[in-house]
């Protein structure tokens, strides 16, 4: 997808952009289920998708201004978050099974 730090922004923008419009789809979703499912999973699925916006937006000028010293701090954060994303698609889909 080409060299050079411009690419490795975009990139990097790329990706922030696709997950932040991937957790405010589901928390529109979760919203939108919340009145339909009564269920325990759908209000988690809210909150995590709540926090997990935050935590974004926190960390994101750590992950992307930080130096070459701390890459494998910025690794572990970035797979744990996209660890809590997943978990949140388990979370979204407990909650639909519940109501199927």
């Amino acid at each position: 997808m080409g060299e050079g730090s411009i690419y490795r922004f975009f990139r990097k923008v790329g990706i922030f952009i696709y997950i932040a419009n991937l957790l405010i789809a589901f928390l529109f979703l979760g919203y939108e289920y919340k009145n339909k499912i009564k269920n325990i999973f759908i209000k988690l699925c809210i909150i995590s998708n709540v926090l997990l916006i935050l935590i974004a937006i926190l960390l994101l000028p750590f992950i992307y201004k930080t130096s070459g010293e701390f890459s494998a701090l910025k690794n572990a954060i970035s797979w744990n978050f996209f660890l809590m994303v997943k978990i949140n698609f388990l979370l979204f889909a407990l909650s639909i099974k519940k109501a199927l």
